[in-house]
Parts: C-alpha cells; structure tokens; sequence
C-alpha cells in the first residue's frame, strides 16, 4: 500500500524505490532484499532493522547500531509501542523531528507557506521552532529559518566574476577548480568540482555564470505550488484541507469519508 517504483515486493507500506521487500513500511531509495524492517533509507538486503541509514546487508540494528537478536527484540517493541500509543508507527516522521528548517527543505518549494500561516516562536534564533497553522485543527510544529544565511569567503580566495569567465569551455583550464565564482545574479559564491568540469568538457557546455542554487530556485518558478486551503467535503461537510481550488469541479472527500467509500 502507498508504494512507489517497487517491485517483487510484498505485504509492505509507504516505500518507495524498493526491490525484493517482503513485511517493511515506511522505506525509501535503492532498497533491495529487505525484510521485517521499517523506517530505513538508503539500506540494501539485511533485516530486522529500525531506523537505519545506508547500511548493507545488516542485521538486527536501530539507529545503524548492531544489537543481539533478544536485545533488538525488545529494545524495537518498546520503540513501536511508543509509537504506537500516540497513533505515529507507520506514519512518517513528524515534521518537527526534521533536521532542517522548513523553508530550506523541498516540501517549501511545492507547498510554500504564507506568512500569515507562521508564528515564529524564536525570531532572535537563526533557525526558530515555529507553528505552522493550515486552518481549522491542522497545527505542525516545524523549525524556520528567520534570516538569509551569510556569506564567508575565504581571505586567501582567488576570485573570479562571473562576467569574465570564458565563453568556451575549451578555452577553461584547470585553476578554475581552484578559483571562487562570484555569481551574476546574486553576487554569492560558489566553485567547480573536477567531475562537474569534466561533464561540461564532455557536452561541450560553458562554465555556469550563476549560482547553483538560485539555479535550482529558477527551476521551481515554472512549477506550479499547492497551496493548501481548507474546502468542506462534499460528502460530510467538514473542513478538510486540499490543493483543489473551490472552482474545480471535483469532488473532494475528508480523509474519514474517502476511507470509507473506497473502502
């Protein structure tokens, strides 16, 4: 159920990316020979894991650290029963458990929030706690970052304007990977990496003139955002949150209503 890009697996829930799986949830990326484990990224064959990260072909292990089988036991079902008992196990994490601040995360660029949506809870922090509030009883607990970060550049940096960089690849040699590129858009920094100078050699392509990640910022301005407003289900009549404007003609169901029609 809830699975993406898997194959020859079963009796999983919420993967992604997954081979060969038999009695896993919540999984994602290259996963291959996994069984009875959750909450695992990035792991190929082994099993009995628990919130593992890149391991290969490991067993009985949470948090990459390796257990006996009896330790493991029962170290795992107090974890689940824990979760269990507040609704999560099975559900992914919470987004107050993220590492990152909300607006430097992907979820920002697809569901960006307004500001009208965000109590920052610590606007003197640089990454503040804050409460993301999407209407009616929909309250997130996300962390935010309140300002632009800085910009540190060496003092022995060799740097080099954008504007001055070759037109023609061939004609860039190899100090360039030593040098720091001031970006034409933003004025921010950022360098070359030698595999990055081989592709471009490869393809024939010029040296980048601005930064890469207001490059990938550009990306997303063609992309349309979700914006997630509160719309009365046409079955029941209670707010539920959707991406579908009022306007459409859909029919949009809360998640109790959806669950039983199509169950």
């Amino acid at each position: 159920m809830d699975a993406e890009s898997s194959s020859n697996s079963e009796l999983i829930f919420n993967c992604i990316g997954s081979l060969r799986l038999h009695s896993s949830l919540c999984v994602a990326g290259n996963f291959a020979e996994l069984r009875d484990s959750a909450y695992d990224f990035y792991t190929r064959g082994g099993n009995n894991l628990l919130g593992c990260f890149g391991l290969n072909n490991k067993s009985y292990c949470i948090l990459n650290k390796e257990y006996s089988k009896d330790e493991r036991e029962k170290l795992a079902t107090t974890i689940i029963q824990e979760l269990q008992s507040k609704g999560k196990w099975g559900e992914f994490f919470d987004t107050e458990v993220s590492p990152f601040p909300y607006n430097d995360t992907l979820a920002n660029k697809f569901f960006p929030v307004r500001p009208e949506q965000l109590t920052i809870l610590q606007p003197e922090k640089f990454i503040s706690d804050a409460i993301l509030d999407l209407g009616g009883e929909e309250k997130l607990k996300i962390k935010r970052r309140t300002k632009e970060s800085e910009l540190n550049i060496p003092a022995d940096a060799e740097l080099i304007q954008a504007k001055d960089l070759p037109d023609n690849i061939d004609d860039v040699d190899e100090s360039i990977l030593e040098k720091v590129i001031i970006c034409e858009k933003t004025g921010r920094p950022f360098r070359i990496m030698k595999l990055e100078l081989e592709f471009y050699r490869q393809y024939g392509l010029p040296i980048p003139t601005v930064h890469y990640e207001y490059r990938d910022e550009q990306r997303y301005t063609i992309i349309p955002t979700r914006l997630l407003e509160l719309r009365a289900c046409d079955k029941c009549g209670k707010d539920t949150l959707s991406e579908l404007r009022k306007e459409h003609t859909y029919k949009v169901y809360c998640a109790q209503c959806y669950t039983k029609e199509i169950y």
